[in-house]
C-alpha cells in the first residue's frame, strides 16, 4: 500500500493485527489463560475471596513474568530496566484483574483469552509498531511505558470495586436463601 494515505494504510493494518491476527493469538493466549483465570482464579476465588484472587493472581502471573524481563531480555531501549519493571508490573497486575473479574463475572475463560489476545495483537503489533519514537517515547508507550498503565489501573479500580458488590450480594443472597428457608420450615 506504498501509494495510499497514511489514514488508509493504519486503519487496514489494524483491521488486518486485530482481526486476522486474533484467532492465532487466541489460541496462544488459551494455553496461559487455562492455568491463570481457568484453574487459578476459581481456586483462589474459594479460598481468598473474588477481590484478593484477582489480585494475588496478578501478581503471581506479574511474577511469572519475571524470568523473561530480567535475564531474556523482554523489554524496549530508552528507558532504565526498573522503569520499565515497574511499569510493565503494574500493567499486568491491572490486566489480571480486570481478566479475572471477567472470568469471574461472566463464568467462562473465554472474555480473558480475547482481551489477553487482543493486547497481544493490538499493543505489541499494531500501536507500537504505528508509534513516532522520540527520545521519550518509551517512556510512555508500549507495555514498558505509563501510558498504558493509567487506564488499565483505572478498569481494575473499577472491577474490583465490582468484585465487591459481586462478593457483598452473593453473600445477601445466601443469606436471603438460608433465611428463606427457615421461614418455610417454621411455617411448615
Amino acid at each position: 500500500m506504498a501509494h495510499r494515505p497514511d489514514w488508509l494504510v493504519i486503519v487496514a493494518a489494524f483491521g488486518f493485527i486485530t482481526v486476522c491476527l486474533l484467532p492465532p493469538s487466541m489460541i496462544s493466549t488459551l494455553g496461559e489463560e487455562l492455568g491463570w483465570r481457568g484453574f487459578l482464579v476459581p481456586e483462589l476465588t474459594q479460598w481468598i475471596g473474588p477481590e484478593r484472587a484477582a489480585f494475588t493472581s496478578g501478581v503471581i502471573w506479574c511474577a511469572w513474568h519475571f524470568p523473561a524481563l530480567l535475564w531474556f531480555g523482554y523489554g524496549v531501549t530508552g528507558t532504565p530496566k526498573i522503569y520499565q519493571i515497574a511499569c510493565f508490573s503494574l500493567m499486568v497486575v491491572a490486566s489480571a484483574v480486570v481478566m479475572a473479574w471477567l472470568r469471574i463475572r461472566s463464568g467462562s475463560i473465554w472474555p480473558a483469552v480475547v482481551m489477553h489476545a487482543v493486547h497481544n495483537t493490538a499493543v505489541q503489533m499494531f500501536f507500537d509498531r504505528i508509534t513516532a519514537h522520540t527520545a521519550r517515547t518509551a517512556y510512555f508507550t508500549g507495555e514498558f511505558g505509563i501510558a498504558l498503565v493509567i487506564p488499565q489501573a483505572v478498569l481494575a479500580i473499577y472491577c474490583i470495586r465490582r468484585l465487591r458488590t459481586c462478593e457483598h450480594d452473593e453473600s445477601e443472597l445466601s443469606m436471603d436463601t438460608a433465611a428463606l428457608a427457615l421461614s418455610g420450615r417454621a411455617h411448615a
